[in-house]
């Protein structure tokens, strides 16, 4: 493995909220909410942070939305994004360009039409895309396509860590010799099937509840409001990356996995990556937190920062309470606007209302309205359903 550094050039992001990263910095800036409802397989209607994905396949063929999921559609339209206007210069080394993404429901609005197709007319009447449309890899190898790239390329599937896991990866490739790695991750269905196991736990709000309880660190707090999105980022060698592209530094990334009663395995990960990294408590100028909504997970998450930064805490928020809970896509995007606090010098809110009051008197929250950002370096915490824990350090280059 060489020396050098990692660095994100470009940055894609796509919520509820907005189909550009221009739109999504604006909504989370100003603290917005923007869920919709959806009906679920029992005319129930609930929650969710709803991507549209027809504004983001306008760009594409008819041939290419025929072979492919919407969320596939929107990670290619994401791509488009990140590899357009200045950046497309890099598409002269497509050889040396790798895909790491992370995923956790593939095409399933695809797979759930073609298998009632099958259950329906029979197997003629299957489109042979279903083969790979509904695959969970299926958005690394169509942007491979699409782009004509030929690098090393990938897919994780560890549930909300996916976006950070994946990112992880991609930067082990820099560090190993290749030059450019396109990272991330996009998620979520609209699906009967997709939305029912959703809800099949104790994590997802009640469609009755939703509205009030996604208030993370909260005593009103009771579960999440789901939603689809993510992140895409370009990651670029040192020796590839021009001087004046060098203003967002990864630093590392580590993952874990909470087995049990194995302790607190989020804690071990942020004091591995900051042991590794040799960066300090003191150097941290915001946390993006999980802020899953869930008591236990929120829990063990502010264990974690009172245990590292005790009573010196750095500006905690999480803006996916305006966008809802992303799954894969849910640590990629908090990544992406992680770099974009750094670049812009301004932390957004979370997107909660409570009266006034502070949800919780450990954490230092942002709520309610923005802040500047005091220090030059970023901490991003994830926690997955079924035992994931990971955590990503970017800095800020003067």
């Amino acid at each position: 493995m060489r020396n050098g550094r990692t660095f994100i050039t470009q940055i894609a992001i796509a919520t509820s909220q907005g189909t550009s990263t221009e739109e999504v910095w604006d909504a989370v800036v100003k603290g917005r909410t923007t869920f919709s409802t959806l009906e679920d397989c029992e005319g129930r209607q609930i929650l969710f942070g709803d991507l549209d994905t027809e504004r983001m396949a306008v760009g594409l063929t008819e041939r290419i939305k025929i072979q492919t999921d919407p969320i596939t559609q929107a990670a290619l339209a994401l791509s488009d994004q990140l590899l357009s206007g200045d950046n497309s210069e890099v598409l002269d080394h497509r050889d040396e360009i790798g895909v790491q993404l992370g995923n956790n429901y593939g095409g399933l609005s695809f797979a759930q039409r073609e298998l009632t197709n099958l259950s329906e007319n029979g197997p003629g009447a299957v489109s042979p895309y279903q083969s790979f449309a509904w695959f969970y890899s299926v958005n690394t190898g169509q942007i491979s396509v699409r782009h004509k790239l030929k690098g090393p390329s990938g897919t994780v599937a560890t549930e909300a860590c996916s976006g950070i896991d994946a990112l992880s990866l991609a930067n082990y490739e820099i560090l190993s010799g290749t030059d450019f790695m396109i990272t991330g991750a996009i998620d979520g269905t609209r699906s009967p099937f997709g939305i029912a196991s959703m809800y099949s736990g104790t994590s997802t709000l009640a469609p009755e509840t939703a509205a009030e309880g996604f208030a993370p660190y909260s005593a009103e707090s009771i579960g999440y409001v789901p939603g689809a999105g993510g992140a895409l980022l370009m990651l670029q060698s040192e020796r590839m990356t021009p001087p004046a592209q060098r203003d967002i530094e990864l630093i590392g990334a580590a993952r874990g996995f909470q087995s049990g009663q194995s302790g607190n395995v989020l804690r071990d990960v942020v004091e591995r990556l900051f042991t590794e990294s040799g960066v300090t408590p003191f150097d941290i100028g915001v946390v993006y937190s999980d802020a899953v909504g869930v008591p236990g997970v929120d829990t063990r998450e502010r264990e974690t920062l009172v245990k590292i930064f005790g009573d010196k805490q750095p500006p905690t928020t999480a803006p996916k309470t305006g966008f809802g809970r992303l799954f894969a896509g849910a640590s990629a995007v908090d990544v992406a606007l992680a770099a974009l606090t750094l670049r812009n010098q301004w932390i957004p809110p979370l997107a909660i209302r409570l009266g006034g009051q502070d949800p919780d008197e450990h954490l230092n929250l942002v709520y309610g309205e923005g802040r500047p950002i005091q220090k030059d370096t970023a901490l991003v915490l994830s926690t997955g359903t079924g035992g994931y824990r990971s955590a990503a350090l970017l800095r800020l280059n003067g």
